[in-house]
């Protein structure tokens, strides 16, 4: 969450986020839950 945040506060709109795929390093953890985009969708818009 606190690099979504952090992105956010810094100007990152939610399409640069998406594609500078700023939570790569955590996809592997929702492989069947969740994707990335859909993550960041969901953490940007709730902060």
């Amino acid at each position: 969450m606190e690099v979504v945040r952090n992105a956010k506060m810094n100007g990152m709109t939610l399409e640069q986020a998406k594609a500078n795929r700023i939570l790569q390093e955590w996809e592997a953890w929702g492989r069947f839950f969740i994707t990335e985009d859909r993550w960041i969708e969901t953490l940007y818009q709730a902060l």
